[in-house]
């Protein structure tokens, strides 16, 4: 075993104990990060993809996901992140109103484009203009995600292998047909975001250590693929995580960092209960946005169980979806779809209810489309987010949805396939409701009490 020295952190380099060479290109691509004392920084651990399939690397997987919930893969080939991102920038200037917008009260603004995938079969990205760079931001981005799926795959396979878990039923439907791990994955239901960072006030934000863009909090989801955020190709600062031990750092990323797999709630839900060994961990991570005059860019894909799948006896995982619209519409807490009581579930989207209100993916002004609660109420009528047609927002990325007034009983649900036979009713609400389809959280009570404000806006940074 040898040791290096790098910006402050010991790391750790696996030998062939045979031979005693050093496998540059095989397992010595593992780097496993040893705490240093007064370190502000945490290295993640690292696989290079070429040993992605290795017992040693299956090991090295399972440690650190039980220990904290995140690993990094490296010398992805083919990967075509930074052409994705860098053309994403491209269409988001040269087309404003494709992206959901959003600022934070620390005065970050956010662009949003937004798309899902059920399993390796990614959806086209909706609505973008017929323009030569969006087009190419649609291209390059396409290539990424198919890349980004087909590892997702990989890492589903190699987790099931790494935890002797082959054999092991996470979840049942109602008809009683299970999916164990590696199908969850490949049959669950894919969202994915890519997000445009930047300061209002070019750069001159003064935060505090504690005023965070996005608080603590623990992704729902069952894992969260995502690239660091970039500036001009270069990972950036902001990013925390807190450890085992309860220590909270900033995670330092390297551009070697291509994509990291990071744990959510639902390993508390499905997978740890039919684990022999150690548990894997959900770790509380939080953002705040370091000054800059340039913008910050991260794409993000979480894993969810599919539609049909069983949260309890008689509530499906696509009915817990539609409970948070409704709660997160209502501005209420609540823990379903959470691993624990003490836990409190939250959607990404929050509006200011006096004047807007939260449709499809975006918080939509009340003047802008003639339509309030109180100006439906006037007309004998009621607020939905619907179609032209009177459909309720069915969960699908789809801008036909708005804001409107209607007759309850002209209303209708839309009833959707998954993609794999199951079908699913949209739900009435009594007023327009937030996306399902968003980054959804579960944060602790000690974690709201460090920014209520912040952590009722929950967003994946």
């Amino acid at each position: 075993r040898n040791q290096r020295q790098s910006k402050g952190c010991c790391w750790l380099m696996l030998v062939d104990k045979d031979s005693g060479r050093r496998m540059m290109k095989n397992l010595a691509l593992l780097l496993l990060p040893i705490a240093v004392a007064g370190e502000d920084v945490f290295h993640p651990t690292r696989i290079s993809y070429d040993v992605l399939m290795s017992d040693q690397a299956k090991v090295t997987l399972a440690d650190a996901l039980s220990q904290v919930g995140m690993i990094s893969i490296t010398d992805i080939p083919d990967l075509g992140k930074k052409e994705a991102l860098e053309t994403l920038l491209e269409c988001l200037e040269d087309d404003a109103s494709i992206a959901i917008e959003r600022t934070f009260p620390d005065g970050t603004h956010r662009r949003t484009m937004v798309t899902e995938a059920i399993g390796n079969a990614p959806e086209p990205i909706q609505d973008l203009p017929n323009t030569s760079v969006c087009q190419s931001f649609d291209q390059k981005a396409s290539h990424f995600r198919h890349v980004v799926a087909k590892l997702t795959s990989t890492f589903s396979s190699v987790l099931v292998s790494a935890l002797d878990i082959q054999d092991k039923d996470l979840v049942v439907t109602s008809e009683d047909i299970p999916y164990n791990l590696a199908q969850l994955v490949e049959q669950g239901h894919h969202l994915e975001h890519f997000h445009a960072y930047s300061s209002l006030d070019d750069g001159d934000n003064t935060n505090s250590d504690n005023d965070r863009t996005i608080d603590w909090h623990m992704d729902q989801g069952l894992v969260l693929i995502f690239s660091p955020g970039n500036v001009n190709g270069e990972p950036t600062e902001g990013f925390y995580i807190q450890l085992k031990d309860g220590s909270s750092k900033m995670v330092q990323f390297e551009p070697k960092d291509d994509l990291v797999f990071m744990l959510g709630d639902g390993v508390n839900q499905y997978v740890n209960p039919v684990l022999k060994s150690a548990e894997l961990r959900a770790p509380p991570h939080a953002l705040r946005m370091p000054p800059s005059t340039h913008n910050r860019v991260w794409y993000g894909r979480m894993v969810l169980p599919p539609f049909d799948a069983l949260y309890d006896d008689d509530t499906t995982f696509g009915d817990v979806r539609q409970h948070l619209i409704e709660a997160a519409y209502s501005s209420s807490t609540t823990a379903i779809g959470c691993s624990s009581p003490t836990l409190v579930a939250r959607d990404l989207s929050e509006c200011d209810t006096d004047t807007q209100a939260a449709c499809w993916h975006a918080c939509m002004n009340y003047t802008d489309y003639d339509a309030s609660p109180e100006i439906c109420a006037e007309r004998n009528l009621e607020m939905f987010c619907a179609n032209e047609e009177g459909g309720l927002w069915d969960g699908t990325h789809n801008k036909e949805f708005e804001i409107r007034c209607l007759d309850p009983g002209s209303v209708s649900n839309i009833t959707n396939d998954d993609g794999h036979g199951h079908s699913h009713d949209s739900k009435p609400p009594t007023t327009a409701p937030v996306t399902s389809a968003a980054f959804r959280h579960c944060a602790t009570t000690t974690f709201m009490a460090l920014s209520a404000s912040s952590i009722l806006v929950a967003a994946m940074f």
